[in-house]
């Protein structure tokens, strides 16, 4: 009887510790849990309000959730939308701040994981104020009503703004029955064109983009002098990238400050390959370039495609990616057309400038080789990753038919895809490895753009088209 009751104590001790030992491994898995989602203090009131909230909303279930590898939203938009009751109990306390209302459009635009169409011709009438209860833009618009807008909110709201506009009139002018009626709806247009497009340089007279979104509204008629001369004034005034909060306060700080937790910070980060806040087709300023070759104002060749030039050089205006092709299509399009009133001193200087553009892909070239060795997975991601949804074109891809625009026109060899386990592929599903991995990217990349990237902007935006000097831009002197 004995052996027995030793041999059920023994048994019982086992299971005790075994109960022990799944109890400690429970309470390690929840504390690492907590640690991993915790509020990290970034010093903005707000945001830190907006991480305490999203964890708190997340927190258990970010290890337990499955997200898509293609870059479609899915049915629930984007992983960093929270239900906007949260956000609306926060007016009292936040109202005042335009930042509180620029945080709700961008979480009603990452729950819907899109933002309302543009310019289009719409199917039935439409209120030249539509704008007020379009979804997510209706949060902009409840600002400047409440008058708590700033001049970084307006620049936010006025491509929605003008777009309403534009639909209004666009439809009445394909439903007017007679030449008469189309050119009175045309030139009802215009009117209301010219009055809202003005009221918007006034009401935000510190920023460029007012200038710059009357600019290309009216280049379509044609660019004269008056334009130039309204994109040299844009051009000299702030231009504040066009990102809402809280991607601005993130992006502000990636090349070095406090992002808080690096879960939320990189599901922020990630909308940036879905959806684009406030800019234009920036390939526009392309055949703005080629329209002032055949036309040009009397402002001259040189100083109008030096207004463009610099335009399309300022941060916010095009990406890294578009604003280096911009800047060469300029520099070649007047190298080519200046005729004899370019003489060898500004040509000496435009193909310098050339050659900075040069240098400049190929520090973003040397950027991908980076990110490709020591972000692999991100980086696969965001460059390859997508094409799951667009097979054809991934095998174009690997044969180099299809390029990122890092590689087009400066490829340095052919590019073999890089192989990723299926294994790798599921990893990237998860959130716990997801965000903190594009979270490193983008700190890594923002950091290499501060010490490689800007500096050869800096330089190119120091070089104006038509103003040149004697200095032998061969031995590399800079202004």
């Amino acid at each position: 009887m004995g052996g027995r009751g030793d041999k059920w104590k023994t048994a019982g001790n086992r299971r005790k510790w075994w109960l022990i030992a799944a109890l400690l491994l429970l309470a390690t898995a929840l504390g690492l849990q907590l640690w991993i989602t915790r509020v990290v203090p970034s010093g903005d009131p707000l945001y830190d309000r907006y991480q305490a909230a999203w964890l708190a909303r997340k927190r258990w279930s970010v290890g337990l959730a499955i997200l898509p590898l293609s870059s479609t939203p899915g049915p629930q938009g984007l992983y960093c939308g929270i239900d906007d009751a949260i956000l609306a109990g926060w007016e009292d306390e936040f109202g005042d701040d335009p930042r509180y209302w620029e945080l709700r459009f961008f979480n009603e635009a990452a729950l819907r994981g899109a933002l309302p169409l543009r310019l289009r011709a719409p199917d039935e009438p439409e209120d030249p104020q539509s704008y007020r209860s379009a979804p997510a833009v209706r949060h902009l618009a409840r600002a400047q009503e409440l008058g708590v807008a700033d001049g970084h909110l307006l620049d936010l709201l006025e491509p929605y703004r003008y777009a309403s506009l534009f639909r209004h009139h666009a439809y009445r002018i394909e439903q007017a029955g007679s030449r008469e009626a189309t050119v009175a709806a045309n030139r009802a247009f215009e009117q209301a064109e010219l009055e809202q497009l003005d009221s918007a340089i006034e009401a935000s007279p510190g920023s460029a983009w007012p200038c710059y979104e009357k600019f290309l509204a009216l280049n379509s008629y044609g660019v004269d002098s008056e334009l130039v001369e309204l994109l040299e004034r844009g051009n000299g005034l702030p231009c504040e990238r066009r990102t809402p909060f809280p991607l601005s306060l993130l992006e502000s700080r990636t090349a070095g400050g406090n992002i808080g937790n690096h879960i939320l910070a990189g599901s922020i980060l990630e909308v940036q390959q879905h959806l684009v806040f406030g800019n234009w087709n920036t390939l526009e300023l392309k055949t703005v370039m080629k329209e002032l070759v055949v036309a040009s104002p009397d402002t001259g060749l040189e100083r109008s495609m030096d207004a463009v030039y610099q335009m399309s050089l300022r941060e916010g205006v095009a990406d890294d990616a578009f604003a280096p092709a911009l800047a060469y299509v300029a520099l070649q399009l007047t190298l080519v057309n200046a005729g004899d009133g370019l003489d060898a001193t500004g040509r000496q200087q435009l193909l310098y400038q050339v050659g900075l553009v040069d240098a400049l892909q190929a520090g973003r070239l040397q950027w991908q080789e980076l990110a490709r060795h020591e972000h692999p997975d991100a980086w696969y991601e965001t460059m390859i990753g997508w094409l799951d949804d667009y097979p054809e074109s991934k095998v174009s891809f690997s044969r180099q038919e299809f390029k990122p625009l890092s590689w087009s026109g400066r490829g340095n060899g052919s590019f073999d895809e890089p192989e990723r386990s299926r294994l790798q592929r599921w990893n990237w599903q998860c959130p716990l490895h997801r965000y903190p991995a594009l979270s490193r990217l983008y700190l890594a990349q923002h950091s290499y753009h501060e010490q490689h990237i800007e500096p050869y902007f800096g330089k190119l935006r120091g070089y104006h088209i038509g103003r040149y000097d004697e200095r032998n831009y061969h031995q590399g002197i800079d202004p």
